[in-house]
């Protein structure tokens, strides 16, 4: 897909979900708590999974059609950290949000026989025999800064922001070999930046129970790096060392639905639902088949790299926090 095409995909996926949070905040809900307090705090844990990714690929040389090697990596959740600090500014509401997930796992093992081959690039493989074991990893870091206008209507607030969004890939294959290790590491970073819609809608408001519903949306800029290296455990050989970097328009948006129970006019407890949507992104499952060695005779073998910026992801799960006001 062309940059402008993917440009062009983004903004409508923008757009649409911007005027589902303008119809949403508009319309759904009850009359809106009076907030008295100037600071609101809020920190708490989430419990996310993120999409299942597809084993490695193989090549058969007897037909050459393409198989996997085990099954499908599948991804637990896994829990992460949350902080948010608001502060009502006559009118506006501002908001610092940090949101940080590490080591989503999931590992497979996977066995070969000498009919197979591993796909390292585009135009090369290698022999596959006995049992390897598949490493795919995901770590996600976020750190976001929003302003609502408050008073534009009597159900919620509408407001932009800027956000920060550290997404790292890796995939790794290991086979035993003559007493070393045979890894294969395929890594692809992307660090995401861009200003946001954001939304507020009040479900319903009751004196110790309320119900929210909030969301985000906005087009980013992604500049991602991508790493595909082979070398052997204990020799210190190096077999292939390719690196890359490249940047594209990038989708990101978010819903969460919140139910809050008021313990007493300063602490509250909140918990409930989410999911993300993030697409334009670069997996290191993604990475193998775009890579084209160039020079094959070369200790490590040198080729091309460029990154496939096309993988969605998406995350949901549950969140529990704690809410104090002062």
């Amino acid at each position: 897909m062309s940059n402008q095409k993917r440009n062009r995909k983004c903004i409508y996926k923008a757009i649409t979900l911007g005027v589902a949070l303008c119809i949403s905040t508009v319309c759904l809900g009850q009359q809106q708590r009076v907030m008295t307090e100037g600071w609101t705090a809020n920190m708490g844990v989430l419990f996310l999974q993120r999409d299942n990714a597809p084993g490695y690929a193989l090549l058969a040389d007897d037909n050459g059609v393409a198989t996997h090697l085990g099954s499908d990596f599948d991804f637990q959740s896994e829990a992460g950290i949350e902080f948010t600090l608001q502060r009502k500014l006559d009118e506006w509401l501002s908001q610092t949000r940090y949101t940080g997930m590490s080591n989503w796992m999931a590992t497979q093992i996977g066995s070969g026989d000498a009919t197979e081959n591993l796909i390292i690039a585009s135009n090369l493989s290698e022999d596959v025999g006995g049992i390897g074991s598949l490493i795919n990893g995901t770590d996600f870091k976020s750190i976001e800064f929003n302003f609502q206008r408050l008073g534009l209507t009597k159900y919620g607030h509408l407001g932009f922001g800027f956000r920060y969004l550290k997404l790292d890939d890796h995939y790794q294959y290991r086979e035993s070999s003559g007493g070393n290790q045979d890894v294969l590491n395929s890594i692809a970073s992307n660090q995401l930046y861009g200003f946001q819609l954001t939304g507020h809608a009040d479900v319903y408001s009751g004196d110790s129970i309320s119900v929210s519903l909030d969301g985000n949306a906005g087009v980013y800029h992604n500049e991602a790096s991508t790493e595909l290296k082979q070398y052997t455990t204990g020799t210190g050989t190096n077999q292939l060392n390719l690196e890359s970097a490249n940047d594209d328009a990038a989708f990101v948006a978010e819903l969460r639905l919140a139910l809050k129970y008021h313990i007493n006019p300063r602490v509250s407890i909140a918990a409930g639902y989410q999911v993300m949507w993030i697409d334009g992104i670069a997996l290191g499952t993604g990475q193998m088949n775009d890579a084209v060695i160039t020079d094959s005779g070369s200790s490590p073998m040198q080729g091309l790299l460029s990154p496939n910026l096309g993988e969605t992801l998406r995350f949901n799960g549950a969140f529990v926090h704690l809410v104090y006001t002062w």
